[in-house]
C-alpha cells in the first residue's frame, strides 16, 4: 500500500512539474533553430504532391529602425514536381517582444512590422497566421483549447487552433515558421523543429536539413538584388535588379500551386514591365534568368 501511495505522489508531483514547466514562458529562438517545412500543392502536380521542402534558419543580426532584427533565411528544393529548384532566399527578419510575449516579423520591401505571433492567447481568441508575407486566403483560426507539448526536455505552452494547427511558445506554428494551414489547393506542414539540443515533435531523433542536390539549379539569390516595384502590383510593375548591372532574360511567373502564368523569352533589358491585367488577384513565385545564366526568384502579389 505504502509503494501505491508513493507511486501517486511521484506522478502528481511529474505532472505539476511539468504544468509549472508550461507556464513559464518559452522565447523563440535567437540562434541554431531550424524549421523543417513541406509544401503540399493540389492540382499543379498530382493531387496534394510534394512541391518542396525547405527549412528556415537565423543568419545573422540585422538593425532596422530601433530595432535589432534576426535575419531568416529560407534554403531547400522548391517546384519538385515541375522540375526542382534549388533555394536559398531572405524571408525577411524576426524580432521578439519578450516582456509582452509578442514576436514579430518584417518581410523584405516596405513592409511594417506583422505581430508573427502573440502567446498571451486565451480560448477563443483569433489567430491570422502570416502567410510568407502576403495576404492570406485562408480564414483565420480559433484557439480552441490550450495545453502543453513536449519540446526537448521541457514542456512548452501550446494552443490549438481550429484549422487544425498548434502554436508552441518557443517553436510557432505546426504549419511552419511563416506559414499557416491551408484546406484546400495547399498544405504546409513543420516537419520538425530543433533548437540546440531541442527537437519536437520527436525527442530522441534529429531533425535533418534539405540538402542541395546535383542536378538541381542553384538559385543565386541574394537578398534584395531582384525587385518589383510596387509589390503588390495594382496595374503594372517594373522588375529590375537593384545594382543595375544584370540583363533579363528569361521570364517565368507561377503561380503559387505550380501552374506557369506567364513567360517571356530573350527579353535582353534591364528592366522588364509587368501588366496587371495578365494575372488574378493573388501571390506569385517570379523566377528570372540573367544573360549571365544566373537564376532569381522572387515573391510578389496583385490586388
Amino acid at each position: 500500500m505504502m509503494k501505491r501511495y508513493l507511486l501517486i505522489i511521484l506522478l502528481s508531483l511529474h505532472f505539476i512539474n511539468a504544468k509549472a514547466q508550461a507556464w513559464i514562458y518559452h522565447p523563440m529562438p535567437d540562434s541554431n533553430a531550424v524549421w523543417r517545412v513541406d509544401w503540399y500543392t493540389g492540382s499543379a502536380c498530382p493531387p496534394m504532391s510534394l512541391f518542396a521542402s525547405y527549412q528556415y534558419t537565423i543568419e545573422g543580426d540585422t538593425t532596422i529602425g530601433i530595432y535589432t532584427y534576426k535575419k531568416i533565411y529560407a534554403s531547400g528544393i522548391n517546384n519538385i514536381c515541375n522540375g526542382p529548384l534549388y533555394l536559398n532566399l531572405y524571408e525577411g527578419a524576426m524580432r521578439q517582444d519578450i516582456l509582452n510575449k509578442k514576436v514579430y516579423f518584417k518581410c523584405p520591401g516596405n513592409y511594417n512590422d506583422t505581430i508573427l505571433y502573440d502567446f498571451n492567447l486565451n480560448i477563443g481568441d483569433t489567430i491570422k497566421h502570416l502567410l510568407q508575407c502576403y495576404p492570406s486566403s485562408g480564414l483565420p483560426a480559433i484557439v480552441a483549447s490550450i495545453d502543453s507539448v513536449l519540446v526537448g526536455a521541457t514542456f512548452h505552452k501550446c494552443f490549438n487552433c481550429t484549422d487544425g494547427t498548434r502554436i508552441i511558445e518557443g517553436v510557432g506554428s505546426t504549419a511552419g515558421l511563416i506559414e499557416e494551414h491551408l484546406p484546400f489547393e495547399n498544405e504546409f506542414d513543420l516537419i520538425c523543429f530543433s533548437h540546440d539540443t531541442d527537437i519536437y515533435p520527436s525527442t530522441t531523433s534529429s531533425c535533418p536539413l534539405v540538402q542541395n542536390t546535383i542536378g538541381i539549379r542553384e538559385i543565386n539569390h541574394l537578398n534584395d538584388e531582384l525587385r518589383i516595384v510596387p509589390n503588390p502590383i495594382n496595374t503594372e510593375g517594373i522588375i529590375e535588379f537593384t545594382n543595375g548591372n544584370d540583363i533579363i532574360k528569361d521570364i517565368e511567373i507561377y503561380s503559387t500551386i505550380g501552374v506557369k502564368v506567364i513567360w517571356d523569352t530573350n527579353v535582353n533589358k534591364s528592366k522588364y514591365t509587368l501588366y496587371r491585367d495578365k494575372l488574378k488577384s493573388g501571390l506569385y513565385i517570379l523566377k528570372v534568368t540573367t544573360k549571365k545564366n544566373n537564376l532569381f526568384v522572387l515573391k510578389f502579389i496583385t490586388n
